[in-house]
């Protein structure tokens, strides 16, 4: 289940693993090791082959692959919390706070993800001016519609699009410039 109790104040708290990631992580930690072991080999048995690579290839190619593994690790989550005073989006290294008084409005997003360019972290151009996209496949996306700033909507994925829509509602309403309508 990745709904989360939320931790102190925050009013709503989602993570959602992301499991091809995982395999993903797994694959390269796994060819990273498996390098830096030839290269232990190498170093302290001499050449594994005729022809061997030296040393040193063993080492750089087990340092991209270890490398790559820490990245990919830190995308695994997929990470949403709801606080008072704002709305937090992780992906990785890749963080946005949104504050409730910088949103005109919100919506649930019907686009494909592909509109954004695909799925992950998005950072997309369209006729409405800069979009930042936290997508995920076969997840319902909620679209923020921004006051001011370089991105004019955040889009992010959910597995609770009404809950975190209601609770969006109830906080826009009372976030400080926000013009109540008269309807």
């Amino acid at each position: 289940m990745p709904v989360v109790p939320p931790r102190g104040e925050e009013l709503y708290r989602e993570e959602i693993s992301i499991t091809p990631m995982k395999f993903l992580a797994a694959f390269e930690l796994f060819l990273g090791i498996f390098f830096l072991g030839m290269a232990l080999v190498q170093a302290f048995s001499g050449p594994i082959v005729s022809n061997a690579p030296p040393t040193f290839f063993w080492l750089f190619m087990a340092a991209v692959f270890l490398g790559t593994g820490w990245l990919v690790t830190s995308f695994v989550t997929y990470r949403l919390t709801i606080e008072p005073a704002a709305l937090n989006l992780a992906f990785g290294r890749f963080k946005t706070t949104v504050l409730y008084e910088d949103i005109e409005s919100s919506e649930q997003d019907k686009r494909s993800g592909l509109a954004y360019g695909g799925w992950g972290y998005r950072v997309s151009y369209t006729k409405d001016g800069w979009v930042k996209a936290y997508t995920l496949v076969g997840k319902p996306r909620i679209d923020l519609k921004l006051k001011t700033g370089r991105y004019r909507h955040i889009v992010f994925s959910t597995d609770n699009a009404d809950e975190v829509m209601e609770i969006l509602r109830e906080r826009l309403k009372n976030a400080p410039g926000h013009v109540r309508s008269p309807f």
